[in-house]
């Protein structure tokens, strides 16, 4: 009786065997089919990746948008010559407004420079060359100073120590 429920046993984990077997080889083609459709090698998956990178990379801020109002002295600011204007004279009949009281708090030197300018009032302004602030305009910005244009001509900003 023991060898009969021995082999009825065996018959049986064989038979479970089999057809799991055969159910396995059935799936396998259906497997196949699908990860063909997913298949993407390494160097497709890298391309991809670094084409999302130049994407956001190139896209460019505008900095109209930012205008950073506060009072506290810039730590990363760099020292320099007291501020100095070399102001060329126009004879014209119209009256020019005077010059608004602008400091240069910062500099940013990179690909597009930017330049940290403060008014009386304690308005931040970040902007960059060919940018306006306050009528105005962004010259070329250097290491150490920031030439600006208005209707009375061309003149310069230092960065001030306090």
């Amino acid at each position: 009786m023991k060898n009969e429920s021995n082999s009825t046993l065996l018959i049986l984990v064989s038979i479970v065997c089999l057809s799991a077997g055969i159910f396995l080889l059935m799936e396998i083609p259906d497997l196949l089919v699908q990860n063909t459709y997913r298949k993407r090698t390494s160097k497709s998956i890298i391309d991809n990746n670094i084409a999302s990178i130049n994407k956001v990379l190139s896209l460019s801020p505008h900095y109209d948008f930012f205008t950073y109002t506060n009072e506290f002295e810039s730590p990363f600011r760099k020292y320099g010559a007291p501020r100095t204007q070399a102001q060329t004279v126009k004879s014209s009949q119209e009256v020019i407004p005077n010059r608004p009281d602008l400091m240069l708090k910062g500099v940013l030197l990179k690909e597009k420079s930017l330049a940290i300018i403060e008014d009386k009032g304690g308005q931040t302004y970040i902007r960059g060359i060919g940018e306006t602030v306050l009528d105005q305009q962004i010259v070329s910005i250097n290491a150490d100073k920031v030439v600006l244009r208005d209707r009375k001509g061309t003149y310069e900003l230092a960065v001030e120590e306090n």
